[in-house]
This record gives structure tokens, C-alpha cells and sequence, in this order.
């Protein structure tokens, strides 16, 4: 019983063991501080693979205690930047043979699978240290440097090596995360011992450059402590690769773990920027569990401190947004009404200007009827004065008769009705005379209320007709004047009632 008790305690330490995780900050950017400050950390499993697909749900991140609001969550691969790599390689005289073979042929690879945005420098070390190749992304010229590398010297100079590689790493200037690969045996057989462990560990840290080492030795493993040290303490990870397909793997692995390092944008609230280091905690929860890095980061001198935006509570509008809209609102309905009296104004132009048109035309129509009607009757006038200068002769001013005589021989009068209910007829009058009127007895009856009932008489004597009004009521007219007895002679117009006509002699 006991011994279930113990293997399955071992076993549970086991699982938890592999299901843990670990977070490694690599560098934090605070040139854009507070507004947006960009941290760079590994999140790696028990196995040493990256964990993928974390969000700001899964991260957060404390300057002190500041708060922090997380603005994008990325990765090297998707965010566009480049890597800048140095590969600081040990060919000293431990790795003639099989061993600079098998690292030719872990690197190789490497440089076929990094992205065109990355750079990589080539340097090896042995009783010195040389820089092959600056930082490129000609992947043809960076293999063939690497295909051309022989092992040389007498002894190691591990430290000096790698610290000079560092140093030309930190120095060079340009954007994106930097990265030491470190490859050798551990061992540091440099008799002036300019450089130190610490000296190494020290510069990467100064600068927040991670040292990725990479163990491959024939020698005893206990020299590779001092490079897993290294790696460690600088936000790196550590490879032992005790032969070459285990070299081989791991040079792919670390491949895949610079391009899933974090990327983390995000900004500072209510901090003043002070020119001194701050704690920076960066937390990671996953399924796996919960684990965290702190680091201590510089921030530049001076920056302004910027406020936490306000939480909307209970989905209400800002007070300000509130009142812009308010104010777009109220312009909106003034525009309105300006357009709309703008429109009425134009519309009251409109008709007051026609109502006065249609008026001049009416007055116009009028003027025009007025005038008609003046220049008609001015025409009548005419009319009936020129009839009355061709057909009237002067009669007796005392008697006030007007008297025609008949021209010797004429024989008959006749009547053609122009006006009246006999209009269109023509009476013809002998000597024996004719009486008119609107009774039944006379010789012309008129059956006209306007026409008396014995209105005038006509008769011959001595060869001339006369015609004599009978005091009718309404009167007799020749010519236009009202007579009583008239002596004919010449055709002349006649009216008795409404009736009108013209007598000619025949």
C-alpha cells in the first residue's frame, strides 16, 4: 500500500509537472510610454513549445501598480517585425570531425526556415573571436559563410566570444527584438580571462537581450552548466543536445520559439515617467495553470501621466458625447427651419407676384373691353350720323315737321323689315295707302307690344306719299328723328316700336 501511495504521488508530481508552464520576459520598449508601451516574453510548456493563441483574456500585465489597459496581443510571426539573430558559434579545435559537421548541419535548416523580415550575424570564437558575417537576410550568402566554417585554435575563449558577440548585437541599431544564440561546450580555456560569467550575463541583461544556449559537447557535460546559467538568468532558453539529430531538433525548435515570442502593446495609467527602473509583472493564466515574470524595466524621464478613460455605466452616453449630439440635433432643426421659411418666404414671392400679374391682365382685359366698347359706339355714332347726313332733310323748325316730297309719277312704297317680329319681310304700298299698327284691322300688322294698336298711316295725295304718326305711344322715327308727319322723297329708314327698317321708293 505504501508503495501505490508513493508511485502515485510520483506520478501526479509528474503530471503537474508537465503541465505547468513558464513565462519568460525578453524586452520591454518604453520609448512611447505611457501610451503605448511594447513588452516582448516567451510562454513556453513543460516540453519547452511555445503555448499559442493567448489573448489579452489570458494576459495581464502590472507597472508597479499602475493600471494597464492591454490594446493588441501578438506574435513575432503575425506581427510583422523582424528578428535580429546572432549565431556565436564554438569551432575551436574540440569541434574538428563529426561535431562542426553535425552543427553545419543543424544551422542550415535554421536559415531556410527564418522569415525574410529576420536577420541574422554569423561570429565564432575559438582563441579569439571573429565576426564572419553581419546581420543579413540573404539566406544563399549566410550558407555558404556557414558551409565554409573550419575549426581552428588551440583553445576556447567562451566567455570572451560570447561577450563579444553580445556586444556587437547590442550595438547594432535597429527595430525588433534581439537574440543570442550561443553554441559550444561551456568550457572557457582562455588564459587571461578578460571576460566572466557574470560579465556576459550582466551585458544581456542591461540591454534585455535573451540568450538562447545550446549545449553540444564530447567533453564532460559539467561545463554546459555555465551556459544553461547564462540562458537562464537572461530570459533565454537552454538546449542539451548530446548528439547531432538531437542538435539537429533543437536549432528547429528554437526556430519555432522566436516566432511565437509575445508581443504586448499596452498603456499606463496615472504614472509619471521618472527616469528610474520600475517592477514589471507580466501573468499568464492558461488551462495548464497560472504562471507569471518580473522584470526590472527604465522609464524615460519626464513622460506625462495619462488618465484611465471612464467605464460607461449602465450603457449611458458620455456627458460630452451626450451634448454634441444634442448640439448636431438642435443645428439639424435650425437648418430645417431656415429652409422651410426660406421656402414659405419664396412661396408668398411667388404668388404675390402672380396675383399682381393675373390683376394687370385683368385690368388690361378691361382696359381692352372699355376700349372696344368705346371705339363701338364711337362707331355707331358714326354709323348713324353718316346715315342721318345721307338720308335726313331739314324740316319746318315751327311746325317741327319734317316733311318729304315725293319725286311726280312714283307709284309704291315698300317696306323691308330689317329688326323686329317682322324682320325679313318685305309690305309693299300702293296709292291707296296702308295703315300700321298692332291691331288686327290694319293693313301691316305688327304684334309687338312696343308698336301701338293704330301706331301711323301712310297715304298718296297729288302723287306723293305721306306717313303720319297715329299719337302712338312709343312714336314714329324716320331717319332717326321722331316726326309726326313726314312727305316722302327718297328712300329713307324707318322705326315704329322695335320694329326698323328702310322705305324705298318703287
Amino acid at each position: 500500500m505504501k508503495r501505490f501511495l508513493i508511485t502515485l504521488s510520483f506520478v501526479c508530481l509528474c503530471m503537474l509537472s508537465y503541465a505547468s508552464i513558464s513565462v519568460k520576459h525578453i524586452k520591454t520598449d518604453t520609448e512611447n510610454f505611457p501610451h503605448n508601451v511594447i513588452s516582448a516574453f516567451q510562454v513556453l510548456d513543460a516540453a519547452d513549445e511555445p503555448v499559442e493563441d493567448l489573448d489579452e483574456d489570458n494576459i495581464s500585465i502590472m507597472l508597479d501598480s499602475s493600471t494597464t489597459k492591454i490594446m493588441n496581443v501578438s506574435t513575432y510571426d503575425k506581427s510583422g517585425h523582424g528578428a535580429n539573430i546572432m549565431l556565436c558559434i564554438d569551432i575551436s579545435g574540440s569541434m574538428k570531425g563529426s561535431p562542426i559537421q553535425a552543427v553545419k548541419n543543424a544551422i542550415l535548416p535554421f536559415i531556410d526556415e527564418v522569415r525574410k523580415t529576420d536577420r541574422i550575424a554569423i561570429s565564432v570564437y575559438e582563441d579569439g573571436y571573429q565576426l564572419l558575417c553581419d546581420f543579413s537576410s540573404d539566406k544563399d550568402l549566410l550558407k555558404r559563410i556557414v558551409s565554409e566554417i573550419e575549426p581552428r585554435g588551440n583553445y576556447t575563449s567562451f566567455y570572451y566570444g560570447a561577450h563579444k558577440g553580445l556586444e556587437h548585437l547590442v550595438n547594432y541599431k535597429t527595430d525588433g527584438v534581439k537574440i543570442m544564440v550561443l553554441l559550444g561546450d561551456g568550457k572557457d580555456e582562455n588564459p587571461t580571462q578578460s571576460y566572466t560569467e557574470d560579465d556576459v550575463i550582466a551585458l544581456s541583461k542591461e540591454h534585455s537581450t535573451p540568450i538562447f544556449g545550446v549545449g553540444f559537447t564530447r567533453v564532460e557535460a559539467i561545463y554546459l552548466q555555465s551556459l544553461e546559467r547564462m540562458a537562464n538568468q537572461t530570459g533565454g532558453t537552454y538546449y542539451y543536445a548530446p548528439s547531432a539529430s538531437d542538435l539537429k531538433k533543437y536549432f528547429g525548435k528554437l526556430n519555432n520559439q522566436i516566432n511565437k515570442i509575445y508581443i504586448l502593446n499596452y498603456a499606463v495609467y496615472g504614472m509619471t515617467g521618472d527616469g528610474q527602473e520600475h517592477d514589471l509583472k507580466i501573468v499568464v493564466n492558461t488551462e495548464m495553470g497560472e504562471e507569471r515574470d518580473t522584470a526590472k524595466i527604465g522609464l524615460p524621464h519626464g513622460a506625462a501621466p495619462i488618465e484611465e478613460p471612464r467605464e460607461k455605466s449602465g450603457g449611458s452616453l458620455d456627458t460630452s458625447l451626450v451634448l454634441i449630439i444634442l448640439g448636431a440635433s438642435l443645428l439639424v432643426l435650425i437648418i430645417i427651419f431656415l429652409i422651410a421659411s426660406s421656402k414659405k418666404k419664396n412661396r408668398k414671392e411667388k404668388e404675390r407676384i402672380e396675383a399682381e400679374r393675373q390683376a394687370e391682365i385683368k385690368e388690361a382685359e378691361i382696359q381692352k373691353a372699355e376700349e372696344s366698347k368705346r371705339l363701338g359706339e364711337e362707331l355707331d355714332r358714326q354709323k348713324q350720323k353718316a346715315e342721318e347726313q345721307r338720308y335726313q332733310k331739314p324740316v319746318d323748325a315751327v311746325n317741327r315737321e319734317q316733311t318729304m316730297i315725293l319725286n311726280a309719277g312714283c307709284n309704291e312704297l315698300k317696306i323691308d323689315f330689317e329688326y323686329g317680329v317682322l324682320a325679313g319681310q318685305t309690305k309693299t304700298i300702293n296709292k291707296n295707302g296702308a295703315t300700321i299698327g298692332r291691331a288686327a284691322d290694319n293693313d301691316i300688322v305688327i304684334p309687338d307690344s312696343t308698336v301701338s294698336s293704330h301706331h301711323a298711316r301712310i297715304s298718296c295725295s297729288s302723287g306723293s306719299f305721306t306717313i303720319e304718326d297715329m299719337g302712338s305711344l312709343n312714336g314714329t322715327y324716320i331717319n332717326g328723328n321722331k316726326i309726326t308727319i313726314y312727305r316722302f322723297s327718297g328712300n329713307c329708314t324707318f322705326m315704329v316700336g322695335s320694329s326698323e327698317g328702310r322705305i324705298s321708293l318703287v
